[in-house]
């Protein structure tokens, strides 16, 4: 999350010369300002994802995160959310987040921040990365949508601001704004996630099947 320190070693990084692919970051909230406060961290997380993606033209990747092992329903609301900040960077270059030994319990080792109780089995909080691919239809009154199989084309009962539609892992394949209706029939046959930014503030996700 700390933006300052990421520009200080990427721009050194390019001044000499440097070169890489992908700008891994790290996540602890027990380590943030105001500790465990787990939703600021995760927003100056995606504030600095942005910012390197904007100033680098990199993909960036949470390679390391935790919380402590027996607080397991923050840590899953802190995972969740995390996980839907990075498949939300610009231009779809937030490309994954990994929990750092999440099969270590209690003391383990001396750590305390993995995602195992006591038995040895994974608390709720991987209960996280489970609903990656679980999206809900539309269950407001108000908008409906129909997926037309021929045309292969997505109609909403309302005017929509925007529009995303993303591969299972997150990335962003379309972008449309204002309109009422998407076309699919230039993606091959797969699962889809269209994630829909209404006018009336709601944010809502509904999963197609192409075949």
């Amino acid at each position: 999350y700390d933006n300052g320190l990421f520009r200080w070693i990427f721009d050194g990084l390019k001044n000499n010369g440097g070169k890489w692919d992908v700008i891994g970051m790290s996540l602890y909230p027990s380590w943030y300002t105001v500790a465990n406060d787990w939703q600021a961290a995760n927003n100056a997380c995606l504030a600095n994802m942005n910012d390197m993606v904007t100033r680098y033209g990199k993909e960036v990747m949470i390679v390391e995160c935790g919380m402590s092992w027996d607080a397991p329903t923050a840590t899953k609301s802190f995972l969740t959310d995390l996980i839907t900040k990075t498949k939300s960077v610009k231009n779809g270059k937030g490309t994954g987040v990994f929990y750092w030994e999440p099969q270590s319990y209690g003391q383990w080792q001396g750590y305390t921040l993995g995602a195992f109780d006591n038995s040895g089995k994974p608390t709720i909080a991987m209960d996280a990365f489970n609903n990656l691919t679980t999206v809900k239809n539309i269950s407001d009154n108000t908008t409906k949508y129909t997926y037309h199989k021929d045309s292969q084309i997505v109609t909403f009962s309302e005017k929509i601001k925007q529009i995303n539609i993303l591969n299972l892992n997150g990335s962003k394949l379309l972008s449309v704004v204002n309109t009422e209706s998407v076309n699919m029939k230039n993606l091959q046959k797969g699962i889809y996630i269209i994630d829909l930014e209404q006018y009336s503030g709601k944010n809502t996700s509904l999963k197609i099947v192409v075949d």
